[in-house]
């Protein structure tokens, strides 16, 4: 920093030496964050490269990849988190780069400290922000670390822009954080690029009786992972780091294949009106750790050869078909799940008199909860259509009547209410069945099941083994 940079520093703390500590912490990174070293070039990223460069192979494709979306990974060991922090260091003005848990960001900052910058000038654990200019002499220059631990934790994001968003272990977050979040990718700056960058090991199952996390991420990347692609367009298979074009067009809600990135005029069907539509890229580079100089010849190569399997598959060599086979003894076949959901996002598109919506509603499923971080759900049917789940906070239905109330307004066409009984929801049945004029079952799952399956040569020991039952056969193709 220059002299004349320091005094202003000593003066504004002169003049502020009542203020909390906190207001002038805030004055201190707002002078580092302007205030860059006169010995750099100001504003010209071609410089940062010193600091950190990729390892050939995959990691430089990924690097140089034109993708608007980049999947990058696959395989544990691969460079992936660097990949992250190389971008964001090297090509991009204002970074932010997500992981589950905000803590786990300290490797990236020690990654930092130790190895690339060799100083923590400029870092705020405060705020989570490091801002680099005056280590890199561009202006603006800064990354953001965010966790999202909770749902609703991408609220806290929204409306920054960011050239650079990056995902670490992509498979943690839902598709919609994502999407939401990828919202605000976008730069003021002349010739800045932008893009965003997912880095995941594949979908892998969370316990002996969970699945898969991630899913979406095979759905996302389909032409380069899912092994039952259809290719709407065909255009065959891509390699890795091939270019595929994306658009979601007005009236449609899922994202559809385009040849190419060409933008072209579609009219709004809710508007009447000519839209411009500018086809976004996207592309899959997988890697490993015999990709990586650094562990391929260590323990760490042995330590995952040593997994067991399935995990040996998924995190030695990116194994994303592991995720989409059934677990032992599953109850829901996974492909029978993936066609269901197919199903529903093409329904999605239907014209509202041809939707199921636009019927009769069948029933209504209630599901209580009383306080605490559960949900009160509430599962409309319309024959043997399952609609978008309802929801509000359990706090919101803190007793019989309240969660009565939301009952009956999510209900339609006068159909039956049925109450899961057991515990909170006891008291919503009782208020609905005294008090309301509606239809309204209890549902109890350890009363007596009273159909068979639909073979008709098996019973069941109780109504909640019926449901779950039924519930499959509901999806059976």
């Amino acid at each position: 920093m220059s002299a004349h940079a320091s005094d202003l520093t000593l003066a504004l703390q002169a003049l502020l030496a009542n203020a909390s500590e906190e207001a002038l912490e805030e004055i201190e990174e707002t002078l580092s964050a302007t205030l860059v070293s006169p010995s750099l070039p100001q504003g010209d990223p071609g410089n940062r490269d010193r600091f950190w460069t990729p390892q050939p192979g995959p990691q430089t494709q990924a690097y140089e990849s034109r993708a608007d979306l980049l999947f990058y990974g696959g395989a544990a060991g691969g460079g992936k988190s660097d990949l992250l922090l190389g971008l964001a260091l090297t090509r991009h003005q204002r970074s932010i780069i997500y992981r589950k848990e905000a803590t786990q960001n300290q490797d990236f900052v020690e990654r930092l400290t130790s190895d690339l910058l060799q100083t923590d000038r400029g870092w705020s654990s405060k705020n989570m922000t490091w801002n680099l200019a005056p280590v890199t002499g561009f202006n603006g220059h800064r990354i953001v670390f965010g966790g999202l631990p909770n749902p609703g934790d991408e609220q806290r994001y929204k409306g920054r822009p960011n050239d650079f968003i990056g995902f670490d272990e992509g498979v943690d977050f839902t598709e919609f954080q994502i999407r939401f979040l990828s919202t605000w990718n976008r730069s003021t700056l002349p010739n800045q690029r932008c893009r965003i960058v997912i880095a995941s090991n594949p979908p892998a199952p969370t316990a002996k009786k969970h699945a898969a996390n991630g899913l979406w991420l095979i759905d996302m990347f389909a032409p380069w992972l899912d092994p039952q692609y259809k290719d709407p367009l065909q255009q065959g298979r891509p390699e890795a780091g091939d270019l595929r074009w994306y658009v979601k067009l007005p009236g449609h809600t899922r994202d559809q294949e385009w040849p190419d990135g060409i933008p072209f005029l579609h009219e709004d069907p809710n508007t009447g009106k000519p839209e411009m539509v500018i086809p976004q890229s996207r592309t899959f580079i997988p890697a490993s750790v015999y990709d990586n100089a650094y562990l391929r010849g260590s323990a760490y190569l042995g330590t995952l050869q040593s997994l067991h399997e399935p995990l040996r598959s998924i995190m030695l060599h990116g194994d994303f078909t592991q995720a989409l086979s059934d677990q032992p003894l599953a109850l829901f076949p996974a492909q029978w799940l993936r066609d269901a959901v197919t199903r529903f996002k093409e329904m999605e598109d239907l014209p509202a008199n041809k939707h199921p919506r636009s019927e009769p509603m069948t029933a209504l499923g209630f599901d209580v909860a009383r306080g605490g971080a559960d949900f009160t759900v509430a599962a409309p049917r319309y024959g043997a259509y399952f609609d978008t789940l309802q929801q509000v906070p359990g706090s919101s239905t803190p007793d019989g009547p309240t969660g009565a109330g939301y009952a009956v307004s999510w209900v339609k066409d006068g159909a039956t209410i049925v109450v899961d009984a057991n515990g909170p929801g006891g008291a919503v049945y009782d208020h609905l069945n005294k008090t309301v004029e509606v239809p309204c079952r209890a549902y109890v799952g350890s009363s007596k099941a009273n159909l068979r399956d639909r073979t008709g040569k098996f019973t069941f020991p109780n109504l909640r083994s019926q449901s779950y039952w039924k519930f499959r056969e509901a999806l059976d193709p």
